[in-house]
């Protein structure tokens, strides 16, 4: 059975293509573009892997992490990557919202920053593999 991730990206061009390349690979993928759906997805069934953007319009990637840790949604059980534009070197900023929720990635079932745009499709590959449950 192939594992399922589920893919919360606002921009359309980067989501097709991340979803093309997961597909290619074997998983089954289902996609969001924004904050309030991938909740609704999140509440009807469990995914192996969530690749999550931070910055998105009407909930964003730290609002839905803070509800995954309150248990507002209760069927989260994989791994919590994060997609974001934050150059390397401006990461800082993340770590500052981080802490603006008063949260840290680590508490927050966060495994991996994935900058898009600066990572090649295989990079991009083995994080996911790496970052699976089981």
């Amino acid at each position: 059975m192939a594992k399922k991730i589920l893919l919360v990206e606002e921009e359309p061009t980067m989501q097709q293509y991340y979803e093309d390349l997961l597909e290619k690979e074997g998983y089954e993928v289902f996609v969001s573009l924004d904050g309030k759906s991938a909740v609704r997805l999140m509440n009807k069934q469990t995914f192996d892997l969530i690749l999550l953007d931070i910055f998105m319009p009407i909930l964003n990637g730290i609002e839905i992490l803070e509800m995954i840790k309150a248990g507002k949604i209760k069927k989260v059980q994989g791994s919590i990557l994060i997609l974001t534009n934050l150059e390397p070197e401006n990461i800082q900023e993340l770590r500052e919202l981080y802490q603006k929720h008063d949260n840290n990635p680590e508490n927050l079932s966060v495994k991996e920053h994935i900058v898009k745009g600066r990572i090649s499709e295989e990079e991009f590959l083995r994080k996911i593999r790496k970052n699976f449950l089981y």
